[in-house]
């Protein structure tokens, strides 16, 4: 059972930095991968966004956050894919609007994952557990 939901924000907050940077590297390394095989910008950012937050998910269940602390199983997992679909468009939407701007694709998912991460950690907290 996981003892750190019950500590002072901040503390929940830099405990998910840890947990937020690991999603990210595996965020921006799917990316990095998959758009160098050339797949389109939006469906990259999105497919890599979603394994990012599948790692997201299970670390803040290992490390963070208490399991069905608001919702049951089920309706725990929906809550979090609602947020991971509210925030992939986001990333979606901020990867695609950066490389518009003439900043690379990597860079570009890079700043709109720096950009979510206050998102995810406020809808995870909140909302999820």
């Amino acid at each position: 059972m996981n003892i750190l939901y019950k500590n002072s924000f901040l503390t929940q907050f830099f405990i998910y930095f840890i947990i937020g940077s690991l999603s990210a590297i595996v965020n921006i390394t799917v990316f990095a991968i998959v758009i160098a095989f050339h797949v389109p910008l939006a469906f990259s950012a999105f497919i890599s966004f979603v394994l990012g937050a599948v790692v997201n998910y299970l670390l803040c269940l290992a490390m963070l956050f208490k399991h069905k602390s608001r919702w049951s199983a089920p309706c725990e997992i929906f809550a979090y894919i609602i947020t991971v679909v509210v925030m992939s468009i986001f990333d979606v939407c901020m990867t695609w609007g950066f490389n518009h701007l003439g900043i690379s694709a990597v860079w570009s998912k890079i700043w709109a994952t720096g950009i979510g991460f206050i998102g995810n950690f406020l809808l995870r907290k909140y909302f999820v557990f």
